[in-house]
C-alpha cells in the first residue's frame, strides 16, 4: 500500500515540473508525452497486469491527497498552449493527438471541487487581465480551444460532404476498370477515416467548451471574445440545421462518428 503511494508521488514529482515548464524541458513533444503519462494515472485508465482495487484506490488518492495536485491544472494548460508552436516540422494533426489525453485529465479533475476552483481562479485572473499585452494563460487556452473547434468541425463538415458525393457515385464504380475502382474505394475509405477523426476531435473540443462555460462566463462573454464565440456557434448551427444540412446526410452516420445533435 505505502509502496504504491510513494511510487505515485515520485511519478508526480517528476511529471509535473517537467511537463509544466519549458524552462525545465524545452522539447514540447516530450512534455506532451509526459501528459500522456499523467493520463495513465487516472483511476479509470486500464493498466495491463494491474492489481485491481488497491491500485485504483491509490490512483484516486494521488489526485485527492498529493500535496501539489492542484498544479495539474496550470501544468496541463501550459503544455496545451505550448504545443501549438513546436518550431519543428511535424504533422499539423499531431497537436490534436497530443491534446486528447489532456482533455481526459481536465475532464476527470473538473469533477472535484478544489480543481474546479483552481480553474475558475485562473479564469478570473484572465478576465481581469484580458487586455494585457501578454495574454493570461487561461485566455490563450480558450482561444486555442475555439480555434481548434472551428478548424476541426469545418474540416469534418467538408469531409462529410465529400462522403455524400462519393456515396452517390458508388453504384457507377462497378463500370470502372479494376485499378480505377480500387483507387476510388481507397480514396473513399481514406476520406472516411479523416471524417471520423475530425468529428471525434471536434466534439472533444465542443464538450470541453461546454464543460467550462457552465461555471465560467466572464472570459467567454467579454467584449473581446463574445462576438467570436457567437460567430462560431452561428456558423455551425446554420450548417447543421439550415438549408445546407442535407449536404452532410450520409449513410451510416455512426461509422464516421458524426453526431450533429450533440
Amino acid at each position: 500500500f505505502f509502496f504504491y503511494c510513494e511510487c505515485f508521488e515520485m511519478i508526480m514529482d517528476f511529471v509535473l515540473p517537467f511537463m509544466g515548464s519549458p524552462h525545465w524541458l524545452k522539447n514540447p513533444h516530450l512534455r506532451a508525452r509526459l501528459a500522456e503519462c499523467l493520463e495513465c494515472l487516472l483511476p479509470h485508465h486500464e493498466l495491463q497486469g494491474s492489481s485491481g482495487f488497491s491500485l485504483k484506490f491509490n490512483r484516486e488518492r494521488i489526485f485527492t491527497e498529493y500535496k501539489f495536485r492542484l498544479e495539474i491544472i496550470p501544468c496541463i494548460l501550459n503544455v496545451f498552449v505550448n504545443i501549438e508552436n513546436t518550431g519543428q516540422a511535424v504533422e499539423f494533426e499531431m497537436k490534436f493527438n497530443y491534446r486528447r489525453p489532456m482533455f481526459e485529465i481536465l475532464k476527470y479533475v473538473w469533477e472535484m471541487e478544489d480543481y474546479r476552483a483552481k480553474m475558475i481562479q485562473l479564469a478570473n485572473h484572465a478576465a481581469e487581465h484580458i487586455l494585457d499585452e501578454i495574454p493570461p494563460l487561461f485566455l490563450r487556452f480558450v482561444n486555442l480551444l475555439v480555434n481548434d473547434a472551428i478548424f476541426l468541425l469545418d474540416e469534418a463538415l467538408n469531409y462529410m460532404k465529400q462522403i455524400q458525393e462519393e456515396q452517390a457515385e458508388k453504384p457507377q464504380w462497378d463500370d470502372l476498370p479494376p485499378n480505377e475502382r480500387t483507387n476510388r474505394q481507397s480514396q473513399y475509405m481514406h476520406i472516411g477515416r479523416l471524417a471520423r477523426y475530425h468529428n471525434i476531435m471536434g466534439l472533444d473540443n465542443i464538450k470541453m467548451l461546454d464543460m467550462l462555460t457552465k461555471e465560467i462566463a466572464a472570459v467567454f462573454t467579454h467584449s473581446t471574445m463574445v462576438d467570436r464565440i457567437a460567430a462560431m456557434l452561428n456558423y455551425f448551427l446554420k450548417n447543421l440545421v439550415g438549408p445546407e444540412r442535407k449536404s452532410f446526410k450520409v449513410q451510416n452516420l455512426e461509422e464516421f462518428a458524426f453526431r450533429p445533435a450533440e
